[in-house]
């Protein structure tokens, strides 16, 4: 019999944790297969500059669009292969291919769904406060935010909620749920 694949839990307790949410394969092989290119572009465009005997300004600007697409080569290859996303009821850990960060519910400030305009789908995101990470990584540009890419088992927008209700569950020191209620029509 096959295994079967643990569902997310809606109502988030502590008897789920830990909950371990993947990157979907085909999105895991899509993005190692575009690593390569993206990462031989920047050894192409030096070659380019000197064989050509650039001038100084265009090697510089050379230099620095190389410098950039080696950045997204190693962001690309660590959210390749492996990629996931940890919950644990002190924080969550993202581990990729290369890096591995674990943050903790306290040092969290928001979470926020941002919209991908490269592909369908929505980057879930959150900001840090700076004690434990640095508020703003290279990973993100140095925008302010970190971020796990879309095409993850649930979309963006599901991941970030499911990552505030964790992070308040945590605030109220994971207290059950109270009751539900049934209504009496009568």
């Amino acid at each position: 019999m096959p295994k079967r694949e643990r569902s997310i839990p809606r109502r988030l307790q502590l008897r789920h944790l830990p909950l371990t949410i993947h990157r979907r394969v085909w999105a895991q092989i899509i993005t190692l297969l575009l690593v390569g290119p993206i990462g031989t572009l920047p050894a192409i465009l030096v070659f380019a500059g000197i064989e050509t005997r650039a001038n100084p300004i265009a090697l510089l600007l050379i230099l620095l669009c190389s410098a950039v697409f080696l950045l997204a080569a190693v962001i690309g290859l660590d959210r390749s292969i492996g990629y996931r996303l940890m919950i644990d009821a002190d924080g969550f850990t993202t581990q990729g291919l290369l890096f591995t960060r674990q943050f903790r519910w306290n040092e969290v400030r928001e979470f926020s769904a941002r919209p991908n305009y490269r592909l369908p789908g929505y980057y879930a995101s959150w900001t840090v406060d700076g004690s434990h990470h640095p508020r703003r990584h290279w990973s993100s540009l140095w925008f302010g935010y970190y971020e796990v890419p879309p095409l993850m088992q649930i979309g963006g927008k599901e991941l970030t909620r499911l990552l505030r209700h964790a992070k308040r569950r945590a605030d109220s020191g994971w207290a059950a749920a109270p009751p539900r209620t049934r209504r009496n029509s009568t």
